[in-house]
């Protein structure tokens, strides 16, 4: 019999989907029928097919991670993506923007997230490859996450999508041996044959692009922080923890949406810093080298990166809690400091000065005059002097700069 309702929306989206990709060109980023179909009842009629079809490929990638995704998911991640960035260009009416939020998440929830976890687990496993088609649907899928950030998706959606990139990034960036991506060779990347297989850097290098699409606030950075396990005890001296550290802080560079819990977030990036500082020095200590940069490293000059966000403005809540949290801050880096001992690095040392220049600013510098030195030391002087007292290898000129600049 004659289809109806929902079974008659799925077969038109799934004839639509069809035409599209018989009008698709290797050379095209988008199927030039695309534009003329309504986009919500699309995606809403294929996602169950997509699923499907997302499920059957990890489980190919699982055995071969050179194996391709069907054009179907493809065609879909891009209806998705038209219709976040119109949205964004040129938001609809209320029944219309509920409508796509409620298509969006669904979306998300069966096809996007189980490809990104899918793609985290394989990575984890190792892989060193994937096909030119895993690699561009997964920059489609990315930015369907990123989406949900921008968009003002459901918080508990938001937080699964960020932490999904996170997770992605890490993996990756673990078997890539760094996150720190090249853009002009990910560039070069995009111009490969189809039939080709690309690097796994690619995918830490859309995954960090993606997080910075979605506008992280401080709150989304202390979820990551909080709840990673690759940025707690052991697990900081692996790869996986100096990938997750280098991505978090690039992250935390680029933090533009400060609010009254970045003080939280600053808290809690130094007590990380503080034990991945004893967890480096117990390696050191035991003989070990440190093949890559560590992660008490990127830590700690993310809590200096976030330090001179703070003082860059009036952003910092007026509530009288600066002297507090400054305290706090600057105990932990002492810690970290003394934890290092003759293993601090200039690096390291760079950045706890420049965190304590600008907590100092932060918390205001009261004078000592008629005071004893020790009474009047405020806490951002006092961990600058204990970084200096544990670093063993004379000054350089650029410790040197900073330090005359915290003084002038």
């Amino acid at each position: 019999g004659p289809l109806k309702g929902a079974a008659r929306g799925g077969a038109c989206a799934f004839w639509a989907t069809g035409l599209c990709m018989l009008t698709t060109q290797p050379t095209m980023e988008e199927p030039s029928l695309l534009p003329a179909l309504p986009v919500v009842p699309l995606i809403s009629g294929v996602q169950n097919l997509v699923g499907i079809v997302v499920a059957e490929v990890m489980t190919d990638l699982g055995s071969d991670s050179t194996a391709k995704v069907p054009e179907m998911v493809r065609v879909a991640a891009l209806a998705v993506s038209s219709l976040t960035k119109a949205e964004a260009a040129n938001p609809s009416r209320e029944k219309a923007q509920l409508a796509m939020r409620e298509a969006l998440t669904s979306f998300l929830q069966q096809v996007t997230l189980p490809f990104c976890k899918g793609l985290v687990e394989i990575y984890e496993k190792g892989a060193q490859k994937v096909s030119h088609s895993v690699a561009e649907t997964l920059r489609l899928q990315c930015q369907c996450l990123a989406s949900a950030s921008r968009l003002q998706l459901a918080d508990e959606v938001r937080k699964e999508a960020v932490a999904t990139l996170f997770s992605l990034g890490v993996a990756a960036g673990a078997v890539a041996g760094s996150v720190a991506g090249d853009a002009a060779e990910a560039n070069a990347e995009e111009q490969i044959a189809p039939s080709d297989a690309l690097p796994v850097s690619s995918a830490s290098v859309v995954a960090s692009s993606a997080l910075v699409d979605a506008s992280l606030d401080s709150g989304l950075l202390q979820q990551l922080v909080q709840h990673t396990p690759a940025l707690k005890g052991k697990q900081l001296n692996t790869l996986r923890g100096c990938a997750a550290a280098e991505l978090l802080c690039s992250q935390v560079v680029g933090l533009s949406n400060l609010d009254a819990g970045s003080s939280d977030l600053l808290v809690t990036l130094s007590k990380s810093s503080q034990d991945a500082a004893a967890q480096l020095a117990k390696v050191l200590a035991a003989g070990k080298t440190h093949e890559h940069q560590p992660a008490a490293l990127h830590l700690l000059l993310a809590v200096a990166a976030l330090s001179e966000h703070l003082d860059s403005g009036d952003r910092v809540a007026a509530d009288g809690k600066a002297s507090e949290f400054v305290s706090t801050v600057c105990a932990s880096l002492s810690t970290a400091c003394s934890a290092l001992g003759k293993h601090l690095t200039e690096p390291m040392l760079a950045a706890v000065v420049r965190s304590c220049g600008a907590l100092a600013r932060l918390a205001g510098v009261p004078t000592t005059a008629g005071k004893a030195i020790s009474e009047a030391m405020p806490p951002p002087m006092q961990t600058c002097l204990d970084g200096l007292g544990h670093f063993a290898a004379p000054l350089g000129s650029d410790i040197m700069g900073l330090l005359r600049g915290n003084l002038q």
